[in-house]
C-alpha cells in the first residue's frame, strides 16, 4: 500500500503512470538495462494498478513529449487551489 505512515505527512498522493508495455520499452531503452533488472525493479514496487487506485491524482505519460503531462500537472494545481485555497495560501507563505 502506498498509504503508509509516511504518506500521512502529505495532503495528496500523485501517481505518474504509463501503459505497461510503454513503460517496459522506455526502461529497456536505458543504458545497461536488461529484462531481468526491469523485472527485479517491478517486484520491489507496489503494482501500478494499486498505486493508481490509491492516488488522489494521476498523471498519464502515455504520450510523446511533455506537453500532455504538463497540462495534467497544471490541472492538478488548479484543482488544489480551487478546492483548498487555505492549503494553497499556507504553502505560498512557506515559500
Amino acid at each position: 500500500s502506498i498509504r503508509t505512515q509516511q504518506s500521512k505527512k502529505f495532503d495528496y498522493v500523485v501517481v505518474v503512470t504509463a501503459d505497461k508495455e510503454l513503460q517496459k520499452r522506455r526502461v529497456l531503452a536505458r543504458p545497461g538495462m536488461t529484462i531481468e533488472k526491469f523485472e527485479a525493479i517491478l517486484k520491489k514496487q507496489v503494482p501500478d494498478e494499486e498505486k493508481r487506485q490509491q492516488a488522489d491524482f494521476l498523471i498519464h505519460t502515455d504520450y510523446e513529449g511533455h506537453a500532455a503531462a504538463r497540462a495534467q500537472i497544471a490541472k492538478i494545481i488548479e484543482t488544489v487551489i480551487l478546492t483548498h485555497p487555505d492549503r494553497w495560501n499556507q504553502w505560498k507563505q512557506r515559500q
